[in-house]
């Protein structure tokens, strides 16, 4: 079924909300040493234009931006970064667009979170607060772009693309029409009228993105444990081994048990990981270093 001028006018302005910030996100992959992956764009490694990825349960999702580690148009690298994009012309629809982003993102980032990847989510339209509030308090950086911005922004191109739920048809086959004979100049000027007047989170946002993927080191701690597993079936029994553990005495027949790595990033992000070999904790180093 072809979709209504409604929903077709809609689709073009999310297309031009992708057009618009992949060029800035394609520098902060180009800055940080990472492939950035653009819904809509081929890539070898994949089939067609979409961007799927497979979460810890083995369900796919449809995902606009995905910057990858040792990524290439043949290799699938590891994801550092998954950002969503969404246009609402109307805050009935946010509520659900904020679940349906949530839905996509935190179970892919729940299978790689030993990379502790960035969330992001570029909205634009109607959203409400508790809808925005609802994707931050997951974690999620946002970037919103209030409604009467991109109609400002139109209207400097020379375009009225203002609608609401009383717009007829007609009007709105029109808007469509002159949307989709934008030229590039009138594209460019949409762009620049939208970061204009979005500057400060424009930049909140690529700051937090480079900080994220941008993995400086801060420090790494190598806790070799060595001794024997003690095995207790009560909790009284585990206290009373507890206080009554000599510290200062350390038995001579120990055996190595595990190493404890803690890892720390400048941004803060922190993984700690319990390796049972020498081989596995230099593959766990090597894989979020190198």
């Amino acid at each position: 079924m072809a979709a209504s001028p409604s929903q077709k006018l809609g689709q073009l302005i999310g297309n031009i909300l992708e057009s618009l910030f992949a060029p800035l996100l394609q520098s902060v992959a180009d800055k940080s040493g990472l492939y950035l992956d653009v819904v809509g764009q081929p890539r070898k490694v994949r089939k067609g234009k979409k961007i799927t990825w497979e979460d810890a349960y083995g369900s796919t999702h449809d995902l606009d931006f995905v910057f990858e580690y040792s990524g290439s148009d043949t290799t699938l690298g590891r994801p550092v970064a998954f950002i969503e994009s969404a246009w609402r012309r109307y805050t009935k629809h946010s509520k659900n667009k904020a679940q349906e982003i949530q839905g996509a993102v935190l179970p892919i980032v729940n299978k790689y979170q030993i990379e502790c990847p960035f969330k992001g989510a570029i909205l634009a339209g109607e959203f409400t607060e508790p809808s925005l509030k609802q994707l931050r308090s997951s974690g999620f950086q946002v970037l919103y772009i209030p409604y009467k911005d991109f109609v400002a922004a139109f209207s400097v191109a020379g375009i009225d693309m203002s609608f609401d739920e009383g717009t007829s048809e007609k009007i709105l086959s029109e808007k469509v029409a002159l949307i989709e004979k934008l030229e590039q100049s009138q594209l460019k000027q949409v762009k620049d009228s939208i970061f204009k007047s979005n500057q400060d989170g424009i930049n909140d946002f690529i700051l937090a993105l480079e900080l994220k993927v941008q993995k400086v080191l801060s420090y790494i701690t190598i806790s070799p444990l060595y001794g024997h597993d003690c095995n207790f079936t009560s909790l009284d029994e585990a206290k009373l081994f507890i206080k009554s553990y000599d510290a200062s005495k350390v038995p001579g027949d120990l055996r190595f048990n595990t190493f404890i790595i803690n890892v720390k990033y400048v941004n803060g992000d922190f993984i700690k990981a319990e390796l049972s070999s020498a081989n596995a904790a230099i593959g766990f180093l090597t894989s979020i270093l190198s």
